[in-house]
């Protein structure tokens, strides 16, 4: 199944315009940055907004870690390497 496209979502979701994400494509295609971080960039979605929408377009849900406790021995079952290179860390 083919997921849709984070601006699609935006604009059906009504954190943006149609305008907006034209807008936005431009500059993401001049500077070469995600598309989330020029909409935020630009002040048309806000951080959380932009969590939202990939949590929502990625089917995953984000853990706040500075109100989770990592348990040691979860944590261990990553080796560091990999954990840093895929920028992850078990919490469960």
């Amino acid at each position: 199944m083919m997921r849709k496209r984070l601006g699609d979502l935006l604009i059906e979701g009504g954190m943006i315009t149609r305008e907006q994400l034209a807008r936005a494509l431009k500059v993401q295609a001049k500077m070469g940055k995600r598309l989330g971080r020029v909409l935020v960039e630009l002040g048309f979605v806000s951080e959380q907004g932009l969590v939202e929408a990939l949590e929502f377009q990625l089917g995953i849900s984000h853990v706040d870690l500075s109100i989770t406790a990592i348990e040691p021995d979860v944590a261990a079952l990553i080796p560091e390497a990999v954990a840093k290179r895929h920028q992850i860390i078990p919490i469960r």
